[in-house]
This record gives structure tokens, C-alpha cells and sequence, in this order.
């Protein structure tokens, strides 16, 4: 089903070594809001820094992939170090095509986290990446009933 993660996870810390093995990739692309971030600020979320730098440790490449803007984006990529894709325009492939090119990789080997069915998990199996889907953080503070309607949908396509 396009709109099931390959796995589910509490949140981003807890997606282990093993479980990037066993989906075979080379690449973590990791989204902001209630993944990475406390939604809509550029605060870290606890544990996240020390979860990337033992992930680029482990050899694996780190980037942060958001439908956020650039300046906002850019201020979290550089509190985590890390390479970032702002204006990423999931669920669109493009950005996973982009990231396989540049890091000589295939989408395959690509691996999105997030918190949306519809942006992160969507974007990433049309690439033909792998998914995990991590509950989160918090509730949105935007958009409140869009953001209502598609968790209520989530939550329906994620109890099967």
C-alpha cells in the first residue's frame, strides 16, 4: 500500500542501527516538524542531535528534508550539521531523486522519517525509498483542521 511506512516507530530516536540495516540504506533523510523539531520553531527535539551524529558515525549520510522554508530550515540543519533540501514539495519524489543523484546512491537506499502519511511516507514510497512512519511530538499549531482531518485519516490507514 502506498501509504504504509516499511516500519513505525515511537519517534526518531527510537529507529535503531538494526532497523536501518535490515531496510538496507545508505541515506537518512529526516523531516523537521514533530520529527526533528518542536513543530513550526527550530527548537531540537531531546536526544535528535546525538541520534544523527551516531548515525553519521555509523557511516550512514544524514540529511534534512522539509516542505519548510529556507532561512528556518537552514537554522536547523546547521544546529544538527547536517546537509538540508528546504521547499522539498512532498509528496513529491523530486527531493529523493535529487538526494540519490547527488549522493550516488539509488532512491532504494534512501530512507525517509517522519510524522506525515501524506508528505513523508507518500513522497518517499513514490520514490521507491524505504519509510518510517514516527508518531508526533506534539499536536500542529497551523492549519488545525486540515492538520485535524489528515492525522484522523492517519490514524485510520495506520490501524491496518
Amino acid at each position: 500500500m502506498i501509504f504504509y511506512p516499511n516500519l513505525l516507530r515511537e519517534n526518531l530516536i527510537s529507529v535503531t542501527k538494526e532497523d536501518l540495516l535490515s531496510l538496507g540504506v545508505k541515506v537518512i533523510c529526516i523531516d523537521a516538524d514533530n520529527t526533528s523539531v518542536i513543530d513550526a520553531t527550530d527548537e531540537l527535539l531531546p536526544g535528535v542531535k546525538p541520534w544523527c551524529e551516531l548515525r553519521q558515525a555509523q557511516g550512514f549520510e544524514v540529511v534534512l528534508i522539509s516542505n519548510g522554508g529556507s532561512e528556518r530550515i537552514e537554522k536547523i540543519a546547521n544546529k544538527l550539521e547536517l546537509d538540508y533540501r528546504p521547499y522539498a514539495l512532498k509528496p513529491l519524489p523530486f527531493s529523493f531523486f535529487q538526494q540519490a543523484n547527488f549522493r550516488k546512491c539509488k532512491t532504494s537506499e534512501i530512507l525517509m522519517i517522519g510524522d506525515r502519511i501524506f508528505t513523508d511516507i507518500l513522497g518517499a514510497n513514490l520514490a521507491g525509498s524505504k519509510s518510517i512512519f514516527v508518531k508526533p511530538y506534539q499536536a500542529e499549531k497551523r492549519k488545525l483542521f486540515l492538520k485535524k482531518t489528515q492525522r484522523k485519516l492517519e490514524e485510520r490507514i495506520l490501524a491496518k
